[in-house]
């Protein structure tokens, strides 16, 4: 029974912990854990194929 409650706290710390560094990290970066950066990629690598099948 002692143990449940140990894992039982010690997940509640963990869940508690990221929450606060979530909030500490600046709010544009940890939104869905940096999804605007892979769609920017995305959108970035789609211009280059673009430009590069019509020569521009």
């Amino acid at each position: 029974m002692e143990q449940i409650t140990l894992l039982l706290s010690l997940f509640l710390t963990y869940l508690v912990g990221k929450a606060l560094a979530e909030l500490m990290i600046p709010a544009n970066y940890h939104i869905l854990r940096g999804y605007p950066i892979i769609y920017w990629t995305k959108n970035q690598s789609k211009k280059i194929a673009w430009k590069y099948e019509h020569n521009i």
